[in-house]
Formats: structure tokens, C-alpha cells, sequence
């Protein structure tokens, strides 16, 4: 989980996850 991930992730909903990698997608 880089840091650019986190950032975006606090700034908008979980929706944010699902567009991100399949990592962020599995937690």
C-alpha cells in the first residue's frame, strides 16, 4: 500500500478502493 494509495483513499469514500489496485480492493 504506497502512500499515493492512502491519500486518495482518506480524501474520497471507500469507492476510492474499489478503483484502486486489487490490493486495496481485498482489504
Amino acid at each position: 500500500m504506497a502512500p499515493a494509495t492512502i491519500e486518495p483513499d482518506k480524501s474520497l469514500p471507500n469507492i476510492s478502493s474499489v478503483t484502486s489496485p486489487p490490493q486495496d480492493a481485498t482489504v
